[in-house]
């Protein structure tokens, strides 16, 4: 049964790629852990007593490492052609790191455990992103088709974080701790991916020079940093704004839900989008959307409509990663599939997480989360545009945004 229909059953591997229902477990496992995870993180350091200066800090962790750590392990993984191995290790040490960190009892454990945890973090999503795609191929399915493999992924952070938004009330380390379990088991499931055939090194470098040579490549970055932010300070400190507006724990669990279930749509509808938009088109139209969702989340205090809001995630979100995944893809050549997706997850969850964490660390404690998310719209809207001007700037060069040629 194809990934995306039904529940995912591993199939027989294939010599050039794992299936996309095996690509889909692994989906599945690691992102409901970040749906435990990423959403009580923030809960769980206000409720042992740091502040949120404190908080801030220690939320920019994981960016950073992203930022330094992602693009490096996806190059290793280009030049040797073994993105199952760095999955695999990265994976196990990810896991054992955040573990420690629940363990610790002082800031230096804690600090420790985060920066080993967000190091060997980082290269995770950009790696299954390219098994991903490279399952699609080695079968010969379209690779807009990517967005039917992924949304187990969304699936598993619906299930996961719901059950953690319950969970959080009676204790605010419960969420983590179920995150743990759940990359345990992905950590498993990595090595059931077959090996890559032996092949020699590749250079890597002058492919990423050539990709950032195109005109696209700087006001989409640009815009994927800014939508990027805004959509951290929500994954972040959405538990935290409802909290402060006096509602139960769960109500984030309500909002995780409407916007992962039509998330988990818009990703099934993939490919069709993809057919009638152009990649960056839909990246545009998806901020643009955002920019509307925080200007709201920032001024609508009812939570029926705080959490109706919310669905907006589907789009803001979903559209966000399926147009940015195939833009990356059409443009990068082949050899350096894994690198071009750590490239634009590390400049939008690593640069976009590390100015929501500066706005956190200045805002936090003063404007509270409102007025992140109000920065927040600001920021989605410009995003919107640098997007479009991308897009421009591809047209004006003759190029077609639906049908790039690799370079």
């Amino acid at each position: 049964m194809s990934a995306g229909v039904g529940l995912p059953t591993a199939g027989p591997t294939h010599p050039r790629g794992a299936s996309p229902a095996l690509v889909a477990l692994v989906f599945l496992a690691t992102l409901g852990g970040t749906g435990a995870w990423v959403p009580y993180l923030g809960l769980w350091l206000e409720r042992t007593g740091h502040s949120g200066a404190a908080i801030g800090a220690a939320l920019a962790v994981v960016p950073f490492a992203r930022l330094v750590a992602g693009p490096f392990w996806a190059a290793v993984a280009d030049r040797f052609h073994r993105g199952e191995r760095a999955l695999q290790v990265a994976s196990v040490v990810s896991t054992a790191a955040a573990a420690l960190t629940l363990a610790s009892t002082g800031p230096a454990g804690l600090g420790i455990g985060l920066l080993a945890f967000a190091l060997a973090r980082a290269p995770v999503g950009p790696l299954l992103d390219a098994q991903a795609v490279r399952s699609l191929e080695a079968r010969g399915r379209d690779t807009r088709s990517y967005g039917r493999v992924r949304l187990w992924g969304s699936l598993g952070f619906l299930a996961v974080g719901a059950a953690g938004g319950f969970l959080a009330d009676g204790s605010p380390a419960a969420p983590l701790l179920l995150a743990v379990g759940c990359w345990a088991v992905a950590a498993a499931l990595t090595f059931t991916l077959p090996a890559s055939p032996p092949s020699p090194p590749v250079p890597v470098g002058p492919a990423l020079r050539a990709l950032a040579g195109r005109a696209f490549f700087a006001p989409f970055l640009a815009g994927c940093a800014l939508h990027g932010a805004a959509l951290s300070s929500y994954d972040s400190l959405y538990a935290v704004h409802v909290g402060k507006l006096g509602l139960p724990t769960w109500w984030t669990g309500a909002a995780l839900a409407a916007g992962i279930g039509v998330e988990v749509v818009v990703m099934a509808s993939g490919r069709g989008l993809l057919r009638r938009f152009s990649p960056l088109r839909l990246v545009a139209a998806s901020m643009a959307v955002g920019a509307a969702r925080w200007a709201l989340t920032a001024t609508v205090h009812d939570p029926i409509a705080l959490t109706a809001v919310q669905a907006l995630h589907g789009f803001s979100f979903g559209a966000f990663w399926i147009g940015s995944v195939e833009a990356m893809r059409a443009r990068a050549p082949e050899t350096i599939r894994a690198s071009a997706q750590a490239l634009f997850g590390s400049v939008a969850y690593g640069v976009g997480a590390l100015i929501s964490a500066g706005a956190a660390s200045l805002l936090l404690d003063t404007a509270g989360p409102i007025g992140i998310y109000a920065a927040g719209a600001v920021a989605s809207a410009s995003a919107a545009s640098l997007v479009a001007l991308a897009d421009w700037r591809e047209r004006r060069a003759g190029i077609d945004g639906r049908s790039v040629p690799n370079a």
